[in-house]
């Protein structure tokens, strides 16, 4: 995965970019060089022979024979026949000496002409054949030829040879491969420095606290794009700072104010239900009073929730030690008004030992938002309530929930209820990620649903 990882980065990429143009670079700068030396080598050697030539007409001195040279005064079938007859060069056509020309010669690869009726006649060899480059110039009202057998320069064992395109081929080689690797080194330099300061940003915005969100990145940012990123992302995390307080604020004051009148609705309600009434009245003042008491515990939840870090674990309380049975049974008791005329069984077969070390306020909340779903949601059948040192589960006979919905049951203000505030889930899953639990749901539509609490 590492390995992948790095392959894939943005290093990697320039690398191979630098290293691709580098070796594209040195292959054609090698290519060219190739060619120039090919072009430049026949030239050399057709000015060579031209030069000498030259000097022959000027002097009227033909020049002297060489081991790889030669030179005479005729005329073409002379030419064609001294050919033939020292260095068994062919005919295309099989003709009398009087009709041959040059263009029958069966390598003759081509006749370049230059100014004063001069002409270099190149003939290439083969296996039986030498290569021959023949210069012609007028000679009173004849023609010099002279004749150069260049073989030995295109045959590497020929020991007189200067062996040139191996020589060539021996410098453009190693100095392809050098190109390239000073392409890879130089592009691995240049990339650690240029990819540095993104390098340095990403570090600090992997190492952001989301309860400290910095106000603007430490280190010196140059006005580029690297730059103008962090400028942006700045902004970004000032803005969210600012938010997140912002709402961490209301839902402090908000809660806060809101307690005062729940405090004064549940004295009043207390002293409501002191006074003479009726069994209606005494109904009606009972669901007074529990919408009260949820409503206080909705609002110490949000209490709760906005003491802790909206993004990361608490640790609030965490050494706190808490019977889990004594804590359902008081949860039962408090809930019971919504099972109490319903005929369901309710089965609190956690064992008395088992203790869960966390905060209490924030267990409560989650049991109480948990087994409150099941209550409402069971209206014949059982509740049960299983414990261990690892997990609580609960699971009931009510309608469940269809498997297309299960996905939104997290969500704020989703309910299976018309009437439903669609609350509870969200804040159970809110408090379970800062705790560091798990909570799973199993339901099938018509079969109940179990919600396993696993802690950490």
């Amino acid at each position: 995965m590492q390995i992948t990882r790095y392959l894939k980065s943005l290093r990697v990429r320039i690398v191979l970019a630098f290293t691709t143009l580098a070796c594209v670079s040195a292959m054609g700068y090698s290519a060219f060089a190739w060619f120039i030396y090919d072009v430049t080598d026949d030239r050399l050697f057709n000015w060579y022979a031209l030069e000498i030539t030259k000097h022959a007409v000027k002097t009227q001195q033909i020049p002297a024979n060489t081991v790889n040279s030669v030179s005479f005064v005729g005329n073409e079938q002379h030419l064609l026949k001294y050919l033939q007859q020292h260095y068994q060069i062919a005919l295309a056509d099989e003709l009398s000496t009087a009709k041959q020309t040059l263009a029958q010669l069966s390598n003759l690869s081509h006749i370049t002409e230059y100014p004063e009726g001069y002409k270099v006649i190149d003939i290439e060899g083969s296996s039986q054949e030498p290569a021959l480059q023949v210069v012609a110039v007028p000679w009173q009202n004849q023609t010099l030829y002279s004749i150069y057998d260049v073989s030995g320069f295109a045959q590497a064992s020929d020991p007189s040879s200067l062996n040139a395109d191996k020589f060539v081929l021996i410098i453009l080689i190693p100095l392809a491969i050098l190109v390239t690797l000073l392409a890879i080194l130089l592009s691995l330099f240049l990339t650690r420095s240029v990819l540095k300061p993104l390098t340095q940003l990403a570090a600090q915005v992997e190492n952001v606290q989301p309860e400290h969100l910095p106000r603007q990145f430490t280190g010196s940012f140059f006005p580029d794009e690297v730059g103008t990123l962090a400028q942006t992302l700045s902004t970004l995390l000032t803005r969210i700072d600012d938010y997140v307080e912002s709402e961490k604020r209301f839902t402090r004051e908000v809660s806060h104010e809101l307690r005062t009148p729940t405090t004064s609705l549940t004295m009043a309600l207390d002293l409501l239900q002191n006074t003479e009434l009726d069994a209606n009245q005494r109904k009606l003042i009972g669901r007074m009073q529990r919408a009260n008491t949820e409503m206080t515990q909705l609002i110490n939840t949000f209490l709760q929730l906005a003491k802790n870090t909206a993004t990361g674990h608490t640790h609030e309380a965490i050494n706190e030690a808490i019977n889990v049975a004594a804590q359902t049974d008081l949860v039962i008791d408090k809930l019971s008004y919504l099972f109490s005329y319903k005929p369901i069984k309710i089965m609190n077969n956690v064992p008395a030992h088992i203790t869960c070390h966390t905060n209490q306020a924030l267990f409560e909340i989650v049991l109480s938002n948990l087994l409150r779903n099941a209550f409402q949601y069971t209206h014949q059948g059982h509740v049960c309530i299983e414990c261990n040192n690892k997990a609580l589960t609960i699971s009931d006979t009510g309608f469940g929930i269809p498997q297309n919905e299960l996905s939104n049951i997290n969500q704020a203000f989703y309910s299976l209820q018309p009437d439903g505030v669609g609350l509870g889930m969200s804040i159970v899953q809110r408090i379970t990620w800062q705790l560091g639990w798990q909570l799973t749901v199993a339901s099938q539509s018509g079969e109940g649903t179990q919600v396993t609490l696993v802690f950490n």
